[in-house]
């Protein structure tokens, strides 16, 4: 009735790859079916476990920390995903 559901997506960490994060919207699109959704993009923050493991976890192309617009852009690529890619999955 008047509740309404919202998904809240996070691509483009370590894990991901086009082929899961598709698997992931088919999912929301097929069986979630969410009224809203938000999608931004992963951060791997200083101080975090991903900020200080990067390399090990394939994260790559880091931006520097000052430089980071916030959901704008994504910030990092991974081993599996280009920043383009993950750019793409943003829309």
């Amino acid at each position: 009735a008047g509740l309404k559901a919202c998904a809240f997506i996070i691509v483009g960490s370590p894990t991901d790859t086009n082929e899961t994060l598709a698997e992931t919207k088919k999912f929301l699109i097929e069986v979630l079916r969410p009224d809203y959704v938000i999608v931004n993009s992963f951060m791997p923050f200083p101080g975090t476990p991903y900020w200080e493991r990067a390399e090990a976890l394939g994260i790559r192309d880091v931006v520097p920390f000052q430089e980071w617009t916030y959901y704008n852009e994504p910030v990092c690529a991974t081993a599996n995903l280009s920043r383009g890619e993950v750019k793409r999955w943003l829309n």
